[in-house]
């Protein structure tokens, strides 16, 4: 069984690659396009993480408190994390799937992610760099790996009932979980989760806090603020 601290040492991303290929593709059969008619798969970073904290900095406190009693419980927590990536896959969905056919075709996700790449100028050279939509780069490349260990020859496209299934698979997929309490222990505090514990209103404002202030844009030297001037 995979331990769940493995995924520290081999990234997320590798254990969801493997789940992508165990349980859905066994029994396919090697792509083998005749090279006439081939269509390549697009390029998709490895995103970060599964962006469970962002997701979750646009809720209110009264919205992960279910059960109005001033506390969020591990369970009310994770109940809530499911919802808001069920709603993140969806959304995803909708701006995919531009004719509304409630299937994905490989051309559509190619042209979303070419628009993706953009232009990133240095002093020497223009290289590219991806920037999607942040709440879309985690399903842009859970759909890349899914049809790279597809049989292109036969199909290239994916149901939305299939995409579902890949989304309801991530929620118990091990380096998903690991992210899901290491959230829950940075809001509630270390160990918090392991007893059955809660967390209320200040330690949630404290966590959101916290985020803020990460983001919030340095102030600039005196060196920094003369060359802006410039």
């Amino acid at each position: 069984p995979v331990q769940a601290n493995a995924s520290r040492d081999q990234g997320p991303m590798n254990y969801l690659l493997l789940l992508l290929l165990s349980l859905h593709f066994c029994s396919a059969k090697p792509p083998r396009q005749p090279k006439s008619t081939y269509v390549k798969v697009p390029n998709v970073p490895e995103p970060r993480d599964f962006g469970l904290s962002d997701l979750l900095d646009t809720l209110s406190f009264s919205q992960l408190d279910e059960t109005t009693d001033g506390d969020v419980s591990e369970a009310e927590f994770v109940a809530v994390v499911e919802q808001l990536v069920h709603e993140a896959s969806l959304r995803a969905w909708k701006s995919l799937d531009g004719n509304g056919d409630n299937k994905l075709d490989l051309g559509e996700l190619i042209s979303v992610v070419d628009r993706s790449w953009v232009d990133k100028k240095n002093k020497k050279q223009v290289s590219k760099t991806f920037r999607p939509f942040t709440e879309l780069w985690l399903f842009l490349w859970i759909l890349s790996k899914h049809f790279a260990a597809s049989d292109l020859s036969r199909s290239t496209r994916i149901s939305q009932a299939d995409f579902e299934r890949l989304i309801r698979d991530i929620l118990r997929f091990v380096p998903f979980l690991d992210e899901r309490r290491l959230v829950f222990d940075a809001i509630a505090g270390i160990g918090v989760g392991d007893e059955d514990g809660a967390f209320g209103l200040t330690a949630w404002e404290g966590w959101r806090a916290r985020r803020a202030k990460r983001r919030k844009p340095k102030k600039p030297t005196k060196k920094n603020q003369k060359e802006s001037e410039l």
